[in-house]
Parts: C-alpha cells; sequence; structure tokens
C-alpha cells in the first residue's frame, strides 16, 4: 500500500509542478549585439557649446579607452578627434590618411574626411558612449559598435572609424 501511496504523491507532485507559472526574465538592461541602437541618456553637453552633443568613445572594462572623442553639432556636422591608424594591420584594408591627420569629420554637404587641427575639437568632459548606444542631434546621429567602432552619420555622408580600419562617405 506504501508502494502505491508513494506514486500517487509523486504524480501529485509532478501535476502541481506543470501547473506552477513559469518565470520570466526581465529584458537586458543594455542593448545586445543583435539589437538595435538604443539612444543614450547622460551628461552629453558642454555649457560652452549650446547645441551640440559630444560624447567620448567606447569603454574597456568601464574605463574610456583613450582621450579622445566626438561630436554632433546642431548644423548637421558630426566629428571625432580621431583617425584609423594609416597602416594596414592583419587582414584589415590599409586606410588612406593624409600625414598629421587627427580628425575624422563631415557635414551634410560634405563626405567624411580626415583632416589635421591644432586643438581638440570635439573633445569635451563628458560621457562615455557605451556599445550598443547612439545620440542624435537633428538629422545627424553617432553610434558606438561591438568591437569598438564609431560611426556617425549626416545626411548622405558620414565616417565609421576603428583603430586600424575606417571608411568615409
Amino acid at each position: 500500500m506504501s508502494l502505491s501511496r508513494s506514486a500517487v504523491l509523486m504524480a501529485l507532485f509532478t501535476l502541481a509542478l506543470g501547473a506552477a507559472p513559469v518565470a520570466a526574465a526581465d529584458p537586458p538592461s543594455t542593448p545586445q549585439p543583435d539589437d538595435p541602437y538604443v539612444e543614450a541618456q547622460g551628461h552629453y553637453t558642454s555649457a560652452d557649446d549650446p547645441g551640440w552633443i559630444y560624447f567620448k568613445e567606447a569603454e574597456s572594462d568601464g574605463q574610456p579607452v583613450g582621450q579622445w572623442g566626438c561630436g554632433i553639432g546642431p548644423d548637421g556636422t558630426v566629428g571625432c578627434d580621431a583617425v584609423p591608424y594609416p597602416t594596414q594591420i592583419g587582414d584589415a584594408p590599409p586606410v588612406d590618411v593624409p600625414p598629421h591627420a587627427n580628425q575624422t569629420v563631415a557635414t551634410p554637404e560634405q563626405p567624411g574626411q580626415y583632416r589635421h587641427s591644432d586643438t581638440l575639437t570635439f573633445t569635451r568632459n563628458v560621457d562615455v558612449l557605451r556599445p550598443g548606444y547612439e545620440l542624435v542631434n537633428g538629422g545627424a546621429s553617432c553610434a558606438v559598435g561591438w568591437q569598438g567602432s564609431v560611426s556617425c552619420q549626416t545626411g548622405d555622408h558620414g565616417f565609421t572609424l576603428y583603430s586600424i580600419w575606417g571608411e568615409t562617405h
């Protein structure tokens, strides 16, 4: 009799588990690599530059990787105080970066280009834009990709920067 009672209790236990509600996981608090970019929230403006939005480049272990930054102007100008490394590294195609160029810039009227500036034009004391996030200012935007890229678009023009590769259009 105790064997059949154990079998009945086991069957009831199995039925109770099957009827229990399934726990649902909350969605991730940060974007995932396959998600579209999410508009970032944070400190991205400078009182000295009304209408502009700035950010520091992607993080590595929660810390800024370098000292350069990027900006998006109210007129659609997008730029970064950085250029890709001009020598071919690994399988990445070589990038034609003029000597002494230290900025990448595009406007709605002008394709992306590498140029030289004696001062940091787009670097401010603002928040880091983390991978998977973007900032939008009018018709221009910049986003940070999952492998350290920064892509900025303004009208039909823009650029993508990696440390070892870049593209302007």
